[in-house]
């Protein structure tokens, strides 16, 4: 036996529906003697995170307000549970078929508590200026955070399974409560979730190759000739090259979707590895369906740019003529004022998507970038479908839409949370003005049948009717 041969890789979205991913493993697991999985062998103790708080806090406060917040919200509402549906999927299936579980993963709170001193003295550095000026409301926030996302999750691990989602689902509400009603410092959860995404986005590789390591090492003591390796759909890229570095043959790969059937890709030779980009598609790995490109991606960061200079000018115009004479009238305080002027901004973007979306189809900003916005089986939106697509946009502006993106990335038709609620996609128009250089034939859309709205030339999308019986390439 010299060591490891063949290392599935099963790529999983953590926020997922559990029931789904576990199907998926089961039938991926194949022949596999043990399950590797991104997670950290024995979870992670108090005592670690406190030493992750003190030496790197700009990261601490990221993994709590953006990480947290973010997944276990989505893990909530999708699952009722708190639980990463990976870890949950790994369980069952190791349950069933006998076998042995692993964790690998140096996990960002280990990295973050054992950060040297250059990292260590950065943190400190940026979130200086938030602790000199507003030192009460920075406590306040971090300790709201704490008691609030952080006491649930343990409680969640150490296996309460009703007890902490219930606390989780409270604490929320009283973050919320607080950053409405006391001292509380907007400015500290947005260093954070800027801080997590520069250091999970520059240390992915650093992780991929700790992963690795562990697994070969595990699978050489334990004498394991296959495995699966679960772990997050942007880690596959990375892991399929590295482990081709280290002599493994990996024979197949899923690439999960959210709420929706993953796709595997087989027959994986170690030359072609190198030919796979992170960041491309869906890490680089070419399956059919996968159109959530990066052109596509551009156009709509235009056309989202675009759309809020325009509510940001009715907005300032609304608070000149409305907000500014209240507050002066009612003497209101500053941080009525700023929630007061927050919930107007949030409430007109709202109202400014769902309108032009319900009548037109399109925001300015859409229509400019050459997007349109339809039913999943190309149906026109009315004004329920539009405002249950937006309704969560505010949350979204809440977390500088980094949340949004990792959905975004993660779904096979590049959707939202708001879109697969809604059962909507933006998709391309077909006669878009073309930029310089590019071929007037799109062979990546086509017209869909003539609708009562589609009496402007701008109103030919591309068709994403999906056909049932072709698997995830059915979407395009």
């Amino acid at each position: 036996m010299v060591g490891l041969q063949r290392l599935g890789l099963f790529g999983v979205i953590h926020m997922d529906d559990p029931t789904k991913v576990t199907a998926e493993l089961h039938e991926f697991a194949g022949d596999a003697e043990a399950l590797f999985i991104e997670f950290p062998d024995g979870g992670v103790s108090p005592w670690v995170w406190l030493s992750a708080a003190l030496r790197t806090p700009a990261i601490f406060v990221g993994l709590l307000y953006f990480m947290s917040i973010f997944q276990g919200l989505v893990l909530l509402l999708v699952s009722r549970d708190l639980l990463p549906s990976e870890l949950v999927a790994v369980r069952r299936v190791a349950a069933d078929r006998d076998l042995p579980i692993h964790g690998v993963d140096e996990n960002p709170v280990e990295a973050a508590a054992t950060a040297g001193p250059k990292l260590a003295a950065l943190n400190w550095a940026i979130l200086l200026p938030v602790l000199v000026f507003e030192p009460v409301a920075a406590a306040v926030t971090v300790a709201a955070a704490v008691a609030g996302i952080l006491a649930p999750f343990f409680l969640r691990g150490q296996g309460y399974r009703r007890l902490g989602p219930t606390l989780f689902a409270l604490g929320l509400v009283g973050i919320v409560a607080i950053a409405v009603t006391g001292p509380f410092s907007l400015l500290l959860p947005v260093i954070g979730a800027l801080s997590i995404l520069v250091y999970m986005v520059y240390g992915i590789d650093h992780r991929n190759e700790v992963m690795l390591d562990r697994v070969a090492g595990i699978a050489g003591e334990e004498g394991y000739d296959e495995a699966v390796l679960v772990t997050g759909k942007g880690h596959l890229g990375g892991l399929a090259r590295k482990a081709a570095d280290r002599g493994l043959t990996v024979p197949r790969i899923l690439v999960s979707f959210w709420r929706d059937d993953g796709e595997t890709v087989t027959d994986i030779e170690p030359a072609a590895l190198p030919e796979i980009e992170f960041g491309a598609g869906s890490n680089g790995l070419e399956t059919t369906g996968m159109r959530n490109d990066t052109e596509t991606r551009l156009h709509r960061a235009l056309a989202a740019g675009i759309d809020y200079v325009a509510v940001g000018i009715v907005w300032v115009i609304c608070n000149f003529v409305a907000l500014l004479p209240l507050v002066v009238v009612t003497d209101a305080t500053t941080s009525v004022a700023l929630w007061t002027a927050v919930g107007s901004f949030c409430l007109l973007a709202v109202g400014y998507h769902v309108v032009l979306e319900t009548v037109w189809g399109q925001t300015i900003g859409k229509r400019f970038a050459g997007l349109v916005v339809s039913g999943t089986d190309g149906s026109e939106l009315d004004a329920r479908t539009a405002l249950v697509r937006n309704a969560l946009r505010p949350l979204g502006m809440a977390t500088l839409y980094l949340g949004s993106a990792l959905v975004v990335n993660s779904t096979s038709r590049g959707q939202t949370m708001g879109d697969l609620l809604a059962r909507t996609v933006v998709t391309r128009v077909a006669n878009a003005p073309k930029s310089d250089g590019q071929d007037g034939d799109d062979e990546a859309t086509e017209e869909r049948p003539q609708s009562p709205r589609d009496d402007s030339p701008t109103s030919e999308v591309a068709d994403a009717t999906p056909d049932a019986d072709s698997g995830p390439s059915r979407y395009w």
